[in-house]
């Protein structure tokens, strides 16, 4: 890493974690297509140093964010998750790119980028809002019949609206990957893949160490200011 944090005991712990189990998926997954290994493990080891980075403040996170979502996109589309191939492909990507631009012109000289922070009345509004979309997206869905349409569809509103908390850089997009990570826990559960399991695992837990991390972050002085 340059200048800025540095990866604590934390942080190494998700990366051990992710390499562990890709190297036991590589050894004992004999259940699916080669190829949906293979996505399995760019997913794991992409995303965790896409979790690590994006809590850390960094933008070089959605790097790594572009190809965890064209991995996890094949593995959704394997599993009839529809909802998520679709964000993942036509909303993940290109946020990632916009989210590279505007965090590099919203950082400090640490190179961290500059947090900020939602008013009680915005966050009450944002809630509103995604309980109509997930409403309107799950009849979509049961239209053109997906699986696990209301947890398809909740977990698809939530982290959309997460995505654009972290593009404009407020620390509320961890509340929100808290809780559409939880649903995703739930939904993937199902699947009988380690890694998504795995993964489905840490990323709650990572939303509350990004949550606290992101706290220290936009009390720091250069974050306080107009940004």
């Amino acid at each position: 890493m340059k200048k800025g944090g540095k990866f604590n005991i934390i942080d190494w712990l998700f990366i051990l974690i992710a390499v562990v189990t890709a190297i036991i998926v590589l050894i004992t997954d004999r259940e699916h297509p080669l190829f949906y290994v293979i996505a399995d493990v760019i997913a794991i080891i992409t995303a965790v140093f896409c979790m690590v980075l994006g809590i850390k403040g960094y933008r070089s996170n959605f790097i790594f964010s572009i190809i965890t979502t064209l991995a996890f996109a094949y593995i959704a589309w394997h599993n009839q998750f529809y909802g998520n191939v679709a964000i993942s492909v036509f909303y993940y990507v290109p946020c990632a790119l916009v989210g590279y631009y505007l965090w590099g012109k919203h950082s400090n000289k640490k190179r961290e980028v500059i947090a900020r922070k939602l008013t009680p009345a915005q966050f009450s509004l944002l809630i509103v809002a995604m309980i109509a979309a997930i409403v309107t997206l799950k009849l979509v869905l049961d239209a053109v019949g997906g699986t696990s349409t209301i947890l398809d569809s909740v977990t698809v509103i939530i982290t959309f609206m997460a995505n654009i908390l972290v593009l404009l850089r407020y620390r509320e997009q961890w509340l929100l990957w808290l809780l559409g990570d939880t649903f995703q826990l739930i939904m993937w559960a199902s699947t009988n893949d380690p890694v998504m399991l795995v993964l489905r695992i840490l990323y709650p837990l990572s939303a509350i160490y990004g949550y606290i991390y992101w706290k220290k972050l936009v009390k720091k002085p250069s974050h306080r200011r107009k940004s």
